[in-house]
Parts: structure tokens; sequence; C-alpha cells
């Protein structure tokens, strides 16, 4: 196919709002283009797109889509891109006819799908970069690698994980320009190695880029926060006892529960009850596939008042109740559905495959 009419029917849009800024030669049947729009409903623009790529394929009996990163200035451009080439790699295994594959919707939080217990771990990199915890972040790659080896994961959530770590060292490290440095580099070894296709490529990209964190935290040491750490150590010791509570936690240490709360959030990035729930579930994995307890008896040791709030809660945050968990672990087939919990440019894959 000539890819010069997919920029011909871009050029001609008929929306003085949206206009192609880049686009590059054909290359594995893809061009890469970037798109400017300004002040123009994002919804709007994957409709209008939606509606080109439709007549592209009617006029020309071929079978176009888009791939769309999600719209950010321009020195974000290479995020977009990453973000365009998980769609990509999404279309592929989803194998469903449609126009446009935005980032936006195939990685909703609410419906983070088949990213195993790897996003927990997720969860757990970025507490730890905000820890400055460099013997955790030394042994990441190798819990990275275990996960992987208990979850079948598609190419594209494999790359999601990558892109998450990233979006976890940009929320984390201050905003500065010893931080900018440390993600350019980042995104120069991902990009390197893309497509990450495998455990052996992941671990060795998650590797790089926890390396890179634990230099960047030795040349930036930051002040030694001892009440966050006497607040965590406290959390640690108490979280599974049954009268657990913020105002308990606020009378420990002589303050009001709203102001340990705001606390806690401005560093931790999380609040503390969901902090403290995530440990609890997270160990209730290890006792569930340890085979030594009951689900009662783990509930009871947790500190839920009953079995039933323990199911919930471990079903609201795995995705599975404990005994779906334990049965397909023991299979091998864990799916883990763990909640993570300006516009200028976007960048987007196009692709054709002829009928």
């Amino acid at each position: 196919m000539d890819y010069s009419i997919v920029t011909s029917a871009l050029d001609k849009v008929g929306n003085e709002k949206v206009s192609l800024y880049y686009s590059s030669i054909p290359m594995d049947d893809r061009i890469v283009v970037i798109l400017n729009f300004d002040d123009c409903d994002y919804e709007a623009v994957k409709a209008l797109l939606s509606e080109v790529i439709e007549h592209i394929n009617v006029e020309n009996k071929c079978n176009l889509h888009i791939s769309l990163g999600r719209p950010g200035d321009f020195e974000k451009i290479r995020k977009s891109y990453f973000e365009a080439y998980i769609c990509e790699l999404f279309e592929e295994f989803d194998k469903q006819d449609k126009n446009v594959y935005c980032f936006s919707d195939i990685m909703k939080p609410a419906d983070s799908t088949s990213t195993g217990s790897c996003l927990g771990l997720i969860k757990d990199f970025e507490i730890n970069v905000l820890r400055s915890n460099i013997e955790y972040l030394a042994k990441f790659p190798s819990l990275i690698t275990h996960e992987m080896s208990i979850n079948s994961l598609p190419e594209y959530c494999i790359n999601y994980i990558v892109y998450e770590m990233v979006r976890v060292v940009i929320r984390s490290l201050p905003d500065d320009s010893n931080q900018a440095s440390l993600v350019e580099k980042i995104w120069d070894f991902i990009f390197t190695k893309s497509p990450i296709f495998s455990s052996s490529v992941l671990e060795e990209v998650v590797t790089f880029i926890c390396n890179t964190v634990i230099q960047y935290i030795r040349k930036n040491p930051t002040t030694d926060d001892s009440l966050l750490n006497e607040i965590l150590a406290y959390i640690d010791e108490n979280y599974n006892k049954p009268n657990f509570s913020i105002q308990l936690m606020a009378d420990e240490f002589n303050m009001s529960p709203s102001w340990l709360s705001h606390y806690f959030k401005s560093n931790m990035h999380i609040t503390i009850m969901d902090y403290v729930q995530n440990k609890k579930i997270k160990y209730a994995q290890q006792l569930i596939i340890s085979n030594e307890r009951s689900t009662n008896e783990i509930s009871e040791q947790l500190g839920y008042c009953n079995v039933s709030s323990f199911i919930r809660a471990f079903k609201r945050i795995v995705g599975l109740t404990p005994k779906q968990y334990k049965d397909m672990y023991d299979n091998k087939k864990l799916i883990d559905h763990e909640l993570y919990p300006k516009q200028q440019e976007v960048s987007c894959f196009y692709k054709q495959e002829m009928n």
C-alpha cells in the first residue's frame, strides 16, 4: 500500500485544530506519525481518526488501524510513542477488528487485565524508590523474573510493566534536571531493547532501571526521614492487629489523624489504610500458597473482624477469592487482577494488512 495515502488523508481531515506534524518512512508495514492538536477534545480526535481510517480501508480495500499513545507536550513524545507501541502489541494479542487502539482504553486501571501479580510488585517498587531502599531495588529484578515464571503474560503486558516502572521513577524522584537526565537514559536503553518480548529481556531492562535508580539515590542522598521510618515500622508491627486504626497511630505519634493521613500520603503516594490493606493481602497470598492455614485462620491472624470481610478485601485487591487464587496458582494459570491504583502531541502507529 502507498502510505502517502494515509498522510494525505490526515492533511485533509478538515479540522483546523488537528495537523500532521511528522511521519516516518514505512517499516514492517508500519509508519509512525506525530499529530499536533491544540484545545481539542481527545475523544473527538480519536473519533475523527477512526473515520479517516475507515474511509481509507473502504476506498483501498485494506485493513488499516491506528495505535494511539496518550497526548502530552513535545518533551513527553517518547512516552506517547512507547504507549502506542504497547497498543500495537495489544492489537496482535487481541485480534479484534478495530480502527483505533488507544492506550488509555486498553490499560485502564479499573481493568488492568492479565498483568499478573507483577503490578503488585510495581507498587512495592514505588514504595521502595520513595524510601530509597537500595537493598530492595537490587533484588527487584529477580522478583519480577519469579513472577514471570508463574504468570504467562502476553507481550503487551510485559512492555506495560516496563512502562509502569518508568512512570514510578518519574512520579517518585524530584522533578529536576537530574531526574530528567535519568529518565532520558532509561528511555534510551528501553528503545535499544524493544520489543521486550521475553522474561530474559524484561529482566535485563528492569535490572538497568533499578541500577540506574540506585546510582541516582547514591549520588543524590535524601535527608533521612526518621518520622516516616518510625511510622512504617509501627505499621509493620501492628497492621495485623484487630484494633489497628489511624486514631491509635495518631495517638502514638502525638498528632491528629488528619495530619498523619496527609503526611503519610504526601510521602508515600498512597493512603494509610490502602497501604495497610495491601500489606495484609500480600501476606495473605503467601499464607494461602504455603497451605499452612485455612481461610478462617488467615482472616483471624490478619485482624479481620470476620472471614467475609477478609474474602471481600482479598477479591477487591486481587480480583479472585482466596480459594480461586489458590486453585489457579496450583494450576500455574494464575492471572492476578491487582489494581494498581496540557495536550498537544500524540504518537501513533499505523499498520496495514492487505486482504
